[in-house]
């Protein structure tokens, strides 16, 4: 038996658990439980309350069917129990609340129960002042920002441009009252997210986000807990950007060396 065929057999055995149960999804009932994950998703924003909840089976994450709608349940502040919805991926299951309302307890027949955190409202101030603005690099904004109980807190920035997409953060200290930021460093994350020189007129949402940190028991994970608000607002990079160097030859002549972008460009429009 040569080498190649070996090893498409041990590709075959590798793939085998998956293409067995990777796609196919197994009844709550019938899952080990100490195979049984359970993933917990939160977030919360100012008008309403998304909870989605993952459930999977051992190393490949086979997806976990609920037997019944009632296996899956959450206490929300008014005393009443809501059931979770059935996403189209198999083994996700989800439900939304509305403003006033939020979520308690989460409850997985035959397996256990935890509470969930309170996630207080996240207020972006002057996010109006901000809002539809074009901003240059050179620009500096200043966040006014409300006392934190949360156990995280970070802004999260994203854009996209072209076919190209990118995403950055930046972590807040919870005590802090305001925080200062350049445009200049928020393209720089984002052009090292993308791995390329974002040009034009790029939109840009930009998140604070405040998030708790829980310790369950198996089986259940805090994947996300957050609250969060958002507004939207355009970075104008027209400029010619340059780096440059001074060398010093040994004739004590001075000659500057100017290279234009780090990165592949990538134009926004």
């Amino acid at each position: 038996m040569n080498n190649l065929i070996v090893k498409k057999l041990i590709n075959m055995m590798i793939l085998a658990p998956w293409l067995l149960t990777g796609c196919a999804s197994i009844d709550l009932s019938k899952v080990e439980p100490e195979k049984l994950t359970v993933d917990i998703q939160m977030v919360a924003e100012a008008d309403r309350q998304s909870i989605d909840v993952f459930l999977s089976r051992g190393l490949w994450s086979q997806p976990v069917k609920l037997d019944q709608a009632e296996d899956a349940m959450i206490a929300i502040n008014t005393g009443e129990f809501l059931s979770l919805n059935p996403a189209r991926k198999n083994g996700r299951y989800g439900l939304q609340l509305t403003q006033g309302d939020q979520a308690i307890r989460f409850l997985l027949n035959g397996v256990g129960e935890v509470t969930l955190p309170r996630l207080d409202e996240v207020i972006l101030t002057d996010k109006n002042i901000i809002e539809g603005q074009a901003f240059f690099k050179t620009d500096r904004i200043t966040l006014d920002l409300n006392e934190s109980q949360a156990d995280v807190r970070y802004l999260v920035f994203t854009t996209q441009c072209g076919n190209a997409s990118a995403n950055a953060s930046i972590d807040l200290s919870k005590n802090a009252h305001q925080y200062s930021l350049t445009m200049s460093d928020v393209m720089r994350r984002l052009n090292n997210s993308a791995e390329a020189d974002l040009t034009g007129m790029l939109p840009i949402q930009m998140q604070l986000v405040e998030g708790a940190l829980v310790n369950w028991p198996h089986p259940f994970q805090a994947k996300q807990l957050i609250a969060r608000d958002s507004t939207d607002f355009f970075i104008d990079t027209s400029g010619f950007k340059i780096t440059g160097s001074i060398t010093i030859n040994p004739s004590s002549a001075v000659s500057l060396l100017l290279t234009n972008r780090q990165w592949p460009v990538t134009y926004c429009y």
